[in-house]
């Protein structure tokens, strides 16, 4: 018997339960994720092309560490022939590790998207997104502890794969000339796959519904809120996010490429406040970088001293000369 700790005997503990009840990674700007957050926001942007990075670090004193990163590119089609329609693809990669054992998630993920815009006043969107995505898991037995009750290590897998689906619908609307929001629905895990070091097939992945929604209004030319927020849940698991950006505009008006941000959010589940959330975003020209940082309020605020998660986003979006001149819908930078 190996030396280890603990979350080693959780983890093992948890590859034997009947139904695993496995949850997703999660962001606390998941608004700087939007490929993982709903396959139709795939091209979703004021420009053509668009790169994203995501990294978190999460609670810090724990000496085993627990990160997150992604990244994606996404581009849409027919936006300067159609005006208002486009299609649109994407590619997704990201990856996941937490603990002593070193429980690590590698995922690939490809996007389709299409958009229909509608309205003469108001003007509307309705997108629909599909997303496939490959999975590898993998998990280090080399320092597991083996209770009793659970066999040697030679009896579990290392490695698994899963492929499965994600489906997702947006709704867009610039209901006035300062008010511009979204609302979307997702589904991921639409296949439920089998999720199990053992090849239990009883054991699978549970599907993981989200609510999200997000706006810009402007306050005059020198300021905007960018409120957002999003409800997860998957299998018994649940959370909510909620709150906003106040950005102040560097330039002559709204328009400006420039601006400055400051905000605050919430997270909840189940409904006790897990975390309280501080965060800094800088738009320079097409270029956005957030800051976060996540104070744990949950009860797991003793075991980490307090400490919660560091994160860090980055988009570069790229524009197209025919956008500026477009009488299409407008899509701020969310």
């Amino acid at each position: 018997m190996k030396k280890g700790n603990f979350i080693g005997i959780i983890i093992l503990q948890l590859l034997f339960a009947t139904t695993v009840m496995a949850q997703d990674f999660h962001l606390s700007q998941f608004h700087s994720a939007p490929l993982i957050l709903n396959p139709a926001m795939t091209g979703f942007m004021l420009g053509k092309y668009r790169l994203g990075v995501n990294y978190r670090n999460q609670w810090g004193s724990v000496k085993s560490k627990y990160e997150t990163y992604a990244g994606s590119f996404d581009m849409n089609f027919m936006k300067c022939k159609w005006k208002r329609d486009y299609f649109a693809i994407g590619f997704v990669f990201a990856g996941d590790k937490a603990g002593d054992l070193s429980l690590r998630t590698t995922q690939l993920g490809l996007s389709l998207a299409y958009s229909k815009g509608f309205g003469t006043r108001v003007k509307h969107s309705l997108s629909v997104g599909f997303q496939g995505n490959f999975y590898q898991r993998g998990i280090d037995l080399s320092k597991a502890i083996y209770p009793d009750n659970i066999p040697e290590s030679n009896q579990i897998s290392k490695s698994i794969f899963i492929f499965d689906f994600a489906a997702g619908l947006m709704w867009h609307a610039q209901l006035a000339d300062r008010l511009n929001m979204y609302v979307g629905f997702s589904a991921n895990h639409l296949n439920k796959p089998v999720n199990s070091f053992l090849g239990d097939k009883k054991s699978r992945l549970a599907m993981k519904y989200s609510l999200s929604a997000g706006a810009l209004v402007e306050l005059g030319n020198k300021w905007n809120i960018i409120p957002s927020a999003l409800f997860q849940k998957q299998g018994q698991a649940m959370q909510g996010v909620a709150g906003t950006y106040l950005q102040y505009i560097i330039g002559e008006d709204y328009y400006s490429e420039t601006a400055i941000a400051i905000g605050a959010w919430g997270r909840f589940a189940k409904p006790v406040a897990d975390a309280f959330i501080l965060g800094v975003r800088a738009d320079i020209k097409n270029v956005l970088i957030g800051v976060t940082y996540d104070f744990n309020l949950s009860e797991l605020k003793a075991a980490s001293s307090g400490r919660g998660a560091f994160e860090v986003s980055a988009q570069y979006i790229i524009p197209v000369s025919c956008q500026k001149r477009t009488k299409g819908l407008y899509c701020p930078k969310f």
